[in-house]
């Protein structure tokens, strides 16, 4: 009896977590003299707001930049994955590059491609997702998969032939396994799409006088960033958008009229926020905070540094009793016991953790 009730406890202490940051940055310098080879990696340890770095990426050297902050962050294996423009590795000059990093900052080509412009990259189910046009031109845009497992890159579908959108910004929605890019027409319309792994696309909204500069995902819904077009400074505009209906639930809200352009972004899905890059008139970059609320929060800044892609990730390994669910057809990667050892599933009278696919952690004992 008083294993069990131990047990009992045990099962309902709650679990601490954390996430983090990563980053990259380049010296200004290296940028006026068209010499990307200065680039750092960082990490940042939201609970505690230790910054760690700089990790600097000197294996690859030459012509690289992740300046256009084209990244996504993959579950399976913990690892970023970033689209590059690069003449390295063998390809000719203006190839595209997908490349892979993992927390420490060690940097690993991927692919490479000199007849195709990546310019979309999300990471679903250990599987990439791209879009690209051929030859540098805004004409036939493709979409494309390459298995992580395989390492074979399944396509191309060609998914607009109008050549009129410019595919630019993206997330991905768990939940449903689809992407959500954004795209601008030469009137200056922006679009959202959602695409599925097949390639099948869908107009999502649509809006004539907003800009919009950073998309993200979570719970079923779109939270957008944008600007409002014809004003100057441009105030920055933050709304969401029902995933099922594609109506707009709240804003567009200005949260900021101080003329800062915004950028790169990531969801934390640990606190419910956007991280997001900005720069000011004042020769600095900084990383800011956005909740669902649009209430903005400074995290980090840099005025020697231009900030490129940023990721967020949550430890895997132990996870608050309050799930995080965004996923109707994840899978169970591994696992463990309190003492974070690997151990088999489905164990009587012992407390587990369940780690699945999509980063949710299940805790869970089998009592007989």
């Amino acid at each position: 009896m008083k294993k069990l009730l131990l047990l009992l406890l045990l099962f309902y202490l709650p679990i601490t977590s954390y996430s983090q940051l990563f980053f990259t940055t380049q010296s200004k310098e290296s940028l006026i003299n068209i010499g990307f080879d200065s680039i750092n990696f960082w990490s940042f340890d939201l609970n505690t707001n230790n910054l760690i770095g700089p990790t600097f990426i000197d294996s690859v050297g030459g012509d690289i930049g992740f300046d256009d902050g084209n990244s996504t962050y993959n579950l399976i294996d913990s690892k970023i994955y970033a689209l590059v423009q690069t003449d390295l590795f063998g390809g000719s000059d203006g190839g595209n590059a997908i490349v892979s990093i993992d927390t420490t900052g060690v940097v690993q080509l991927i692919y490479e491609d000199s007849l195709e412009y990546f310019s979309i990259i999300e990471a679903v189910d250990n599987k990439l997702y791209l879009l690209s046009n051929p030859s540098w031109s805004s004409s036939n845009t493709r979409f494309w998969s390459f298995d992580l497992n395989t390492n074979n890159l399944i396509g191309p579908i060609i998914i607009d032939s109008t050549g009129s959108l410019r595919y630019w910004t993206s997330t991905s929605n768990l939940s449903n396994n689809k992407i959500y890019v954004v795209a601008e027409d030469t009137s200056g319309k922006s679009y959202i799409f959602s695409i599925d792994t097949t390639g099948g696309v869908q107009l999502i909204y649509e809006d004539t006088v907003e800009s919009f500069v950073s998309i993200e995902t979570f719970n079923n819904k779109i939270y957008i960033i944008s600007y409002h077009q014809g004003s100057n400074p441009n105030p920055i505009h933050f709304y969401t958008i029902d995933i099922n209906t594609n109506n707009i639930i709240t804003g567009p809200i200005i949260i900021d009229s101080t003329g800062m352009e915004y950028h790169n972004s990531t969801f934390n899905p640990l606190d419910n926020k956007i991280y997001i890059i900005r720069n000011g008139s004042s020769n600095f970059h900084d990383i800011s905070s956005i909740d669902t609320n649009g209430v903005i929060l400074l995290i980090y800044q840099d005025s020697t540094q231009c900030l490129g892609i940023i990721e967020a990730k949550i430890n895997n390994s132990l996870t608050s009793v309050n799930e995080i669910l965004f996923h109707n057809s994840k899978k169970l990667i591994k696992t463990i016991n309190l003492l974070g050892q690997e151990s088999l599933p489905y164990q009587k009278n012992i407390l587990l953790f369940y780690i699945y696919s999509d980063g949710t952690v299940e805790k869970k004992i089998i009592i007989e």
